[in-house]
C-alpha cells in the first residue's frame, strides 16, 4: 500500500490518524465512481468528490503532499464546467446536500440532549459515535465548499436550489460551532482538524485569524465558503477546550470542598441550573424558571432613566468566595441596568484596600476602586435564543476575576421573579 502520509513532517498521532482516515475514505470513495467520471465531462458526480475539493481548498498543502494524495487530488477538476453544466450538476446535488444536512442535525441533536439530560461532560462513554459525527458534520461542511465552488467559480450561477441548501448547511454548522461542548470526548479529533487548515484560510495566530473572521464578507462566495468551513471546527475546538477546562475546575472545586456535586452550595450551582433549562425550553411556565429569568435579566438592555416607571423589575443576586475564603463579592443585577456595582466585602466590611485592581465579570473588565468595580453592562452582547443565552450567561458569571485570581460563584438569589 502506498503510504499516504506526506515524508519528513512532524505529525502527531492525532494528526496521522485522521489524514489516513481521510485518505482511506477518498481511496474507497475514488475506486466506486472512477470509470463513471472517466467516461463524463470534467464536473462534480457526488458528494464525494465535492467534499475532496473542499479539502484541497482548505488544507495545509503540506500535509497532501504524498504520491498517495497526489492521485486523488488529480482526479478532482480544476476548473468549473460550463455555466450551463455547472448548474445543473449543482442542482442535481441539492437534494443529497439536504439529506446529508439533515442527518448531521438529527445526530448533533442526540448528542446535544443527551449532553443537556446529564449536565456533564460525557468523558467515560464510546468515544467512536461522537468522533463519527464530527467527521460526518465535516464532510459536510467540505462538500458545501465543493458545491459553492462549483456556482460561484468564474462566471456565478442563479441555482437558486442549492443556494437555499446551502444557506441551511451555514447555518447548522454555525449552531455546531456555538454548542460543540456535547462533542467534548472528541476534542482530540477536532483539534487534529483545525491544525490541518492553511494558514491563509484561517491562522493560527489568535489576532490574525480574528482579523480573517471579521473580513468574512469581503471574500468572494467561494472563499467564505472555504473559511466557513475552517470556522466552525475552529469555534466548536474553542468551545470544547473551554468546556473541559470549566469541567476540570468544577471538578476541582467539589474535590477541594468535599461536597457532593448535587449539594446546594456547590459553586457551579447558577451554572447546573441555566444549563438543565436551557435543555428544556417549552415550559408555559417560561416567565417563572429561575433560569430564563436570570438569563432575561443580564442579557435586557439597559432602559433610560426617564422610561423606567418605578415598576418592581426582577432583580439576580450573585455571590462569589475568593480562594482564601477571606473574601467575598457581591452584586445585583436588575433588568434593564446600564452599571452594576461589584462589592468586594472582608467578614462585614467594604473592604476598601481593594483598589486599582482589574475586576472582570461577563467578560466585562472594571478597576476596583475602595472595594467597588462598576460593570457598563451596555458593553454586554449574547446572542441565541433563550437556551444559548442561558448557557452563555451560566458559563460567564460562574467565575469572577479578580487580578489574575477565580473567585467562584457561591449562590445566587432571584427577588420579584
Amino acid at each position: 500500500m502506498t503510504n499516504p502520509l506526506p515524508e519528513r513532517l512532524d505529525l502527531s498521532a492525532a494528526e496521522a490518524n485522521l489524514l489516513i482516515a481521510w485518505w482511506f475514505e477518498a481511496s474507497k470513495q475514488l475506486r466506486s465512481f472512477h470509470d463513471e467520471v472517466a467516461s463524463k465531462p470534467p464536473s462534480l458526480q457526488t458528494l464525494h468528490q465535492a467534499s475532496w475539493l473542499g479539502l484541497r481548498a482548505r488544507t495545509d498543502p503540506a500535509l497532501l503532499n504524498s504520491l498517495a494524495w497526489k492521485g486523488i487530488l488529480e482526479s478532482l477538476p480544476t476548473r468549473p464546467p460550463s455555466p450551463r453544466s455547472r448548474e445543473q450538476a449543482a442542482n442535481a446535488l441539492a437534494r443529497e446536500l439536504k439529506l446529508q444536512c439533515e442527518a448531521c442535525q438529527r445526530a448533533f441533536d442526540a448528542h446535544l440532549q443527551a449532553f443537556l439530560s446529564t449536565d456533564q461532560l460525557p468523558g467515560l462513554g464510546d468515544p467512536d459515535p461522537v468522533i463519527q459525527t464530527v467527521d460526518r458534520i465535516d464532510a459536510l461542511a467540505r462538500a458545501a465548499v465543493g458545491v459553492s465552488w462549483l456556482i460561484d467559480g468564474d462566471q456565478p450561477v442563479e441555482a437558486m436550489q442549492v443556494r437555499q441548501v446551502l444557506e441551511q448547511v451555514e447555518q447548522f454548522l454555525k449552531r455546531v460551532g456555538n454548542r460543540a461542548d456535547c462533542l467534548a470526548v472528541a476534542q482530540e479529533r477536532l483539534e487534529a482538524m483545525v491544525s490541518t487548515i492553511s494558514e491563509s484560510v484561517l491562522s493560527s495566530d489568535a489576532y490574525l485569524s480574528m482579523r480573517q473572521s471579521a473580513l468574512i464578507g469581503q471574500l468572494p462566495n467561494h472563499e467564505q465558503a472555504v473559511r466557513r468551513s475552517a470556522l466552525w471546527l475552529a469555534n466548536a475546538a474553542g468551545r470544547v477546550y473551554w468546556a473541559v477546562r470549566n469541567a476540570e475546575m468544577r471538578a476541582a472545586a467539589i474535590s477541594e470542598s468535599g461536597s457532593d456535586e448535587s449539594a446546594a452550595d456547590d459553586p457551579y450551582d447558577l451554572v447546573a441550573a441555566l444549563r438543565r433549562r436551557a435543555q428544556g425550553l417549552v415550559s408555559s411556565e417560561l416567565e417563572r424558571d429561575a433560569a430564563v429569568v436570570a438569563a432575561r435579566i443580564l442579557s435586557a438592555p439597559p432602559l433610560l432613566a426617564a422610561a423606567d416607571a418605578g415598576v418592581p423589575r426582577p432583580n439576580l443576586r450573585l455571590t462569589w468566595v475568593s480562594p482564601d475564603e477571606e473574601r467575598v463579592a457581591t452584586c445585583s443585577f436588575s433588568e434593564g441596568d446600564a452599571t452594576a456595582v461589584i462589592r468586594i466585602f472582608r467578614g462585614d466590611d467594604l473592604d476598601a484596600s481593594f483598589s486599582g485592581i482589574s475586576v472582570t465579570c461577563l467578560g466585562i473588565a472594571s478597576t476596583a476602586d475602595q472595594g467597588l468595580a462598576k460593570l457598563d453592562l451596555r458593553s454586554l452582547s449574547v446572542r441565541g435564543d433563550d437556551a444559548d443565552r442561558a448557557r452563555e450567561l451560566a458559563d460567564r458569571v460562574s467565575v469572577l476575576w479578580v487580578g489574575e485570581d477565580q473567585w467562584l460563584c457561591e449562590s445566587f438569589e432571584l427577588i420579584g421573579s
